[in-house]
This record gives C-alpha cells, structure tokens and sequence, in this order.
C-alpha cells in the first residue's frame, strides 16, 4: 500500500515509517503540510496518516483540502494526534475523519489494528474498468461495436540477464599487481604541487595568518589566478569583485581556502589526462564540477558534512578514473568500449576486467596523497546501494549518501561526461537523507547555471576547456509516470528543447515494487484520457526489469521493459524500437 506520513516529530517519523515498512508498505515522509501537498498532487496516495496540529493547526486545513477534493476525499485517512482539544475533534468528525489515535495511547498493536480499519474503509474509487479480478490475469478489452483490441506486442530488447551473461565471459585485462604499481608510478607523477602543498599544510594550522597564506598562494602564479576567479563566482560572490590575491583568501576564508586550493591543484595535475576515447578532460571535469555542486547544496540543505568538505567529495568521486587512462590507457579504452557493447554501467566492466573499480583505484591513490577516511569513504562507496552504503561504512553513510545523490542527479541532469552513461534511481538516497520532495526541481533548475559559472574558474588555463556545453540527447515527446517526486530518471525523459504541447508518442512508467501497479497504471490512463489519445506504447522501467502495469491494459499496445540501473543509449534503442514497433502495428491495422 502507498501510504503518506505527515507529522512534525522526526522521531514519530522514523518510527511509525519503520513500523509500516516491516508491514511491506511503501512510506513517503512529510515533515510539514506544504511537503504533504506536494507529495499528494505528484504521488498516487492510498492512505494518509496525519497530526492535524502540525503548522500550528495547517494539518486540519490540509484534512478539510483532501476531504473536499474529488479525487482524494475518499482515500483512507488515520490521524495521529497529542490533541486532547475537544474543538479539535469535532472538526476532525465533521470532516468525516473517524479513525483516530492519541500519541499518549500509542502502541504497536493499537496502530496495526487501527490502521487495518481505516485501510479497508472508504475504498478509493477507480474511473475506468478495473479488468478483470485476477490482477495477473490476460483479458482482452471490449472495443465499440465488439470487436476485440489487438492482441499485445511485446518488444524483445537486450535483458540485464544477457548483458552479465557477456559480463561473466569476459576475462581480465591485466594482472591487479601490475595495475598497482604503474597507479604508484602515475601518482607519483601526478603528485600535489610543493605550492599547492604548502597552502594546505598551511590553512591547516590554526595560528596561521592571512598574509601567511596570501603570501603561500601567490608563489604559483596559475593557482593565485584562479582563486581569485573562483571569489568571484557564484559560490562567493558578494558585493564588489575582488582583484587581489589577499581579498580573494579573505573572501573564501581561511577554512575554506584549503580545501580550494587542493581541488584547484589536483585539477591542474590531471586536467591533461584523456579520460577515455570520445571524452574530453573537460567534459569529465565539468561533470566533476556539477557533482561537487550538488553535493555542497545538499550538504547545506541536510547539515550532515560541510559543504566544502562535500564539494571536495564530489570534485574526486571519478578521479580514479582519470588515474586508470594515464596508467592503463589501451586497457582501459577496452574496458569502456565493452561497457558501451554491452549498456552497462562501467564500473560492473571495470571490477570484471580489471579486477578493482575507479573508486577502488581511488581509495589506493588518495591514501598514499594522506586524504583522512571520511573524505575517502565517500569516494570510495558512492556507486553503491543505499543499504550496501550503510553495511560499508555506517559511521559515514549520510555523508557517502551525499555525493552518491549528487552523481545521480548529475546523470540525469546530463552535465559533462564522465566516461559512463549510465542512469540510475535516487528515491532511497532522497528517503534516507529526509530531503523534501521539490529539491529535485530546485537543483535541476540552479545546477546547470551554477556549473556554468564555476568551471571557467576552476578550468581557466588548463588543458580543460572552460567552455564547454551540456550533453543532450534527443528523445521524442513522452509521458512519464512514476509514484515519486524525487525519481530523477524523470529529468532524463524530459529533455531540453521538448515543447510541452508536442503530443507525446509513447509512455515510460517507472515502477519500484508490484504494488504500485494498479495506481499507475490508472494515472497513465488518466494521463492518456486527458491528453485525448490513444493508448501509447508504453515502456516499463523497474529493478529487475520483470513488472508490468496491469496486462489487461497492455492490449493493443507495444510495451517492452528494462531493469535499472541502465543506460542511457539502452533507454533510447528501447524507445526507438517500441515507437517502430508501433508504427508497424498501425500500418498493419490501416492496410487491412
């Protein structure tokens, strides 16, 4: 069942959140009315729980919203309440509310057996036919005059399966003894600059002065230039610019300077690597630049880390990639192109072929560089699930939580490059770090500006090109349908450049668990009756690439499924032949 939480007291949250997961549910958490709001008009909600009093009193008029609303007054509704207020309660029975609980009262087995009534009250009523009893069962429609729909058409496209069948096959590259010692040859090279080295050791001692750590920036000329650049960009600027080396460091601060200094540095000694064949160091940097972004927001909108600390983070989270095409770089393009061959995402290629992973190759590198642990682990971690996150490292999971949602959100968003085209789910991250459900659309919206603004201070002079553009990709008009505002796989199906009034010409439903079947396929169909047309293809997006909408709606419909995380070309080749599919199928209907 989609149940929303909305209650002001985090550790309500977490416990009665908890509680429902054991039971199977899926839970989105509100921690105010407004965040309640925007979950119920994106999210198909079959049960509501609530503190009336939450906003001082905003959680009745948001009741009074729901009970009035044609499409949401009939959804089951528990209130969970301190309130003793008998004003309070007879509002809440005017409104037709008559399940209720006390907070004073609460226990396990009263919730369970008060939430079991309310869940089979007032059934949530369903516009269109609800097929046939058997939810799994295949029933062809009537169509007007009787004659029956077409019968559906399944597209084949490549499965997950085969891919890491061809995974299995393949046989290492290169012995991990030799990989390791030319990385040591590689970072002895690439080592930080005695300059860029002085400043750290520097800022890092508290009785340094300002005119200590001036004086240590402006010895390398192409660093004191670029930070003075980067005290005039976005993520500094405030009043007049600055144009000494002295006012930029007071600017950025002395606990900041440090870690500004570092990443400027390292930047400057990679920044000549090609990272893999059709990829520019200046792609990859700009990539890197936009994750250390979107990790410094979300550092700053949680208060887990620092955001510099978080933008460091996600300035290195890919260095070790950058590592591997200096050290290795014929094996390394072999290892990219079969990635590419096979749609799966490059760090499954590189543990199998080179028998450790970028972030592997990381951790060995920053290590002997002296970085300290908690700057490690999330480098080290962030391409993993959230509840491998946890088992990892749980002393660091919020932090490695951070940068592995800012990578995500970077994919989706399309910035830069970094040799890997994957896309991947993000809900758990947005569930795990508490975020509200609009900072997906906020980051989306200010990331793109912000990178722009960043890199040419960060790029200028390097190898790297600091103007550079983001990566599209061309997809015809779609609908969208998924059960959450924080899926970012929707910012992939909603490219640039895509007019809102282009009729769309197929649909992709992204479903998390089998339960979410029977809403979504009502809001695709909603979506397609409001549209005023007819049933789109329709290609499904799941874990194991395995669920379906219910198949009595997938009668006279191209329909194909894919697991995530996949690819973004996989993700296209899959729209390509459902949309030629259907073309096909309708050229066949017409010449009858």
């Amino acid at each position: 069942m989609n149940i929303l939480l909305i209650d002001p007291s985090p550790i309500v949250r977490e416990c009665v959140a908890l509680l429902l997961r054991a039971r199977k549910d899926r839970v989105q958490v509100a921690a105010s009315a407004e965040e309640g709001r925007a979950y119920l008009a994106t999210y198909p909600i079959e049960l509501i729980i609530i503190d009336p009093e939450i906003d001082a009193g905003e959680g009745l008029e948001l009741i009074r919203v729901i009970r009035h609303d044609p499409k949401l007054g009939a959804t089951p509704l528990l209130v969970l309440t301190h309130a003793k207020d008998k004003s309070i309660i007879l509002q809440l029975v005017e409104l037709g509310v008559s399940h209720c609980l006390l907070k004073s009262n609460f226990s396990i087995d009263a919730f369970c057996k008060r939430l079991a009534i309310a869940s089979k009250s007032h059934p949530r009523p369903i516009e269109q036919d609800p097929g046939p009893a058997d939810p799994d069962a295949i029933a062809p429609q009537d169509a007007p005059g009787g004659a029956v729909t077409a019968s559906m058409t399944r597209v084949e496209l490549p499965t997950t399966a085969q891919a890491v069948q061809g995974l299995k096959e393949l046989k290492p590259v290169v012995a991990r003894k030799d990989l390791l010692q030319r990385l040591q040859d590689v970072s002895e090279l690439r080592a930080i600059s005695p300059a860029v080295a002085n400043v750290m050791r520097l800022a890092g001692r508290k009785e340094t002065s300002t005119a200590a750590l001036v004086k240590a920036v402006r010895v390398d000329h192409a660093i004191a230039l670029k930070v003075i650049k980067l005290a005039n960009s976005s993520a500094y600027t405030r009043g007049d610019p600055v144009t000494s080396v002295k006012d930029a460091v007071v600017r950025i601060g002395t606990d900041s300077i440090r870690q500004a200094v570092t990443n400027i540095g390292i930047i400057d000694q990679l920044s000549a690597t090609s990272v893999l064949p059709g990829f520019s160091p200046g792609l990859f940097w700009e990539h890197a630049i936009a994750v250390a972004i979107t990790a410094a927001e979300l550092a700053r909108q949680t208060r887990e880390i620092e955001p510099d600390q978080a933008f460091t983070m996600g300035l290195l989270h890919d260095i070790g990639r950058i590592l591997l095409a200096e050290a290795i770089p014929d094996q390394y393009a072999a290892v990219a192109q079969q990635a590419k061959s096979l749609s799966l995402p490059l760090e499954q290629l590189e543990k199998r072929m080179l028998l450790m992973t970028h972030a592997e190759v990381a951790q060995e590198i920053l290590r002997t560089w002296g970085m300290p642990r908690e700057l490690m682990d999330p480098i080290v971690y962030h391409h993993l699930s959230m509840s491998n996150i946890r088992s990892a490292s749980p002393k660091h999971a919020n932090a490695i939580a951070i940068v592995a949602l800012a990578d995500r959100l970077v994919h989706a968003m399309e910035i830069g490059a970094s040799g890997n085209d994957a896309i991947y789910p993000t809900e758990d991250f947005f569930e795990a770090l508490r975020l509200p459900p609009e900072t997906l659309s906020t980051l989306a919206e200010k990331i793109p500006e912000m990178t722009d603004d960043l890199k040419i201070a960060m790029l200028a002079g390097s190898d790297s090109s600091p103007t550079l553009s983001r990566v599209s990709a061309a997809l015809p008009p779609l609908l969208y349908v998924s059960s959450s505002p924080s899926d970012a796989i929707r910012l992939v199906m909603s490219p640039d450049g895509q007019s809102p009034e282009d009729p769309p010409t197929l649909a992709v439903v992204r479903l998390r668990a089998a339960d979410e079947r029977a809403s979504l396929t009502s809001v695709l169909l909603d979506l397609e009756r409001e549209a005023g047309i007819a049933p789109l293809p329709v290609l499904m997006l799941s874990p194991a690439g395995n669920l379906l909408i219910q198949e009595n709606h997938l009668q006279g419909r191209a329909h194909a499924t894919l697991a995530l995380p996949t690819t973004r070309e996989r993700v296209r080749d899959g729209i390509e032949s459902l949309c030629s599919a259907s073309r096909q199928a309708s050229d066949a209907r017409h010449a009858a």
